[in-house]
């Protein structure tokens, strides 16, 4: 019997180990199918949103898209909530390819009593997104603010600002009881900039509708989630639409749904 246990000792041993191998490789097969069908998810909802959007794509010249361009997914959910939640008030604080299909959307969809003030610290690059909405007969619909970069009394660091006195200025004339608020701006991708766009939700925090939406692009990054960990002293909700792209919800609305 000593003999029999010494000789069929190492089978069991053996087959442990073998079947170890399997089940890790089975393991490995199981999380490469889940990426693969979160992957195909993720490009189904895109292929949806750009569906979504594709009427806005296409209601005028070629728009040039660049990488600080929001994705198509998160512009849909920008457009959704302002089409359904009835947004009056939009700010958006860095200009671009979004500024233009906001007033896109504000014309397509006849929304006679919203009123768009989009802010950027290039002249030149508002000079450009201006003579686009000229062509197209849009000008008229959005609020263009210069306002250089500059030491902000809301930054957490040494980061740069849009400059608070031109700001103030203009929303004297545009008006408080901001509804919908987009954060795209400034640039915050450089090193030693990156909580860059903090100072957006406390300078317009009194500025906001108690029923409002805060919009943060590029929540994905370092700064942005921390931006994001210290708004919540402001007490309004994150939802997270995409990984990438923060919505912050105040008082009632119809919910977007993640895409």
């Amino acid at each position: 019997m000593d003999r029999l246990n010494t000789k069929f000792l190492p089978i069991p041993s053996a087959l442990y180990l073998f079947l170890s191998t399997q089940y890790h490789r089975i393991r490995g097969l199981q999380y490469r199918l889940q990426f693969v069908r979160r992957k195909n998810e993720r490009l189904r909802r895109e292929n949806i949103a750009v569906s979504q959007v594709h009427s806005l794509l296409n209601s005028g010249p070629y728009l040039p898209f660049n990488t600080g361009t929001i994705d198509s997914t998160s512009l849909a959910a920008i457009f959704n909530d302002i089409t359904l939640n009835g947004r009056k008030r939009i700010v958006e604080f860095g200009s671009g390819v979004s500024t233009i299909m906001l007033a896109r959307l504000i014309r397509k969809n006849g929304l006679t009593d919203t009123r768009l003030m989009t802010v950027d610290h290039k002249p030149e690059w508002i000079r450009l997104i201006r003579n686009m909405l000229e062509a197209e007969g849009l000008d008229d619909l959005v609020t263009f603010v210069a306002a250089p970069l500059a030491e902000s009394t809301f930054s957490v660091d040494d980061n740069r600002w849009y400059d608070e006195a031109i700001l103030e200025s203009a929303f004297a004339e545009f008006g408080h009881d901001i509804d919908c608020l987009i954060v795209d701006g400034p640039n915050a991708s450089s090193a030693g900039n990156h909580r860059a766009r903090y100072p957006a939700l406390p300078f317009m925090f009194h500025r906001m509708h108690e029923k409002c939406v805060v919009f943060l692009d590029n929540a994905d990054r370092k700064g942005e989630k921390e931006i994001l960990y210290l708004w919540r002293s402001f007490g309004i909700p994150v939802d997270m639409i995409t990984p990438g792209f923060a919505a912050m919800y105040r008082g009632e609305h119809f919910y977007i749904h993640r895409m």
